[in-house]
């Protein structure tokens, strides 16, 4: 706890010290902090964004099933972008002011559950994918020594 104390002062949030451990776990298990997209990735991302800024569920899952960026990352992605083309945004129709949010666009809480449901669905294949990925790549290393 000192280390904290002296590496941030008296007044540490819990998000920060939240944010230090998190970074902290990835380091020790030799994960980057940050990774970048690849093209075909950002390719994806860039032709889904100018067809709508703000994708619904079943685009968000088509992104996160052909990314395998997780459903964080790819709603993450999409909130900079509208935040830094906001022509483009506003090209679609949506209105952006400085202090507004459009509207809300909640799903009905009858949908919610199997929204729910299907968020799960694609995480899991998601998961799935990036384990073979590993595995393969594993054995690929495995055949050139």
């Amino acid at each position: 706890m000192c280390f904290i104390l002296e590496r941030f002062g008296l007044f540490v949030d819990s998000q920060t010290v939240g944010r230090w451990f998190g970074q902290r776990a990835k380091r020790e298990a030799g994960l980057p902090h940050q990774q970048s997209k690849t093209p075909a990735q950002s390719a994806m991302l860039e032709e889904s964004f100018t067809a709508d800024p703000y994708p619904d569920s079943t685009e968000r899952m088509r992104l996160v099933r052909g990314t395998l960026l997780s459903k964080s990352q790819v709603d993450a992605w999409f909130s900079v972008q509208r935040k830094k083309r906001t022509d483009e945004v506003e090209a679609h129709g949506y209105v952006i002011e400085p202090g507004t949010r459009i509207a809300d666009m909640r799903v009905p809480p009858e949908v919610s559950g199997e929204l729910r449901r299907a968020w799960k669905e694609v995480e899991k294949e998601r998961q799935e994918a990036l384990r073979r990925l590993a595995e393969e790549e594993q054995e690929e290393d495995g055949e050139e020594h």
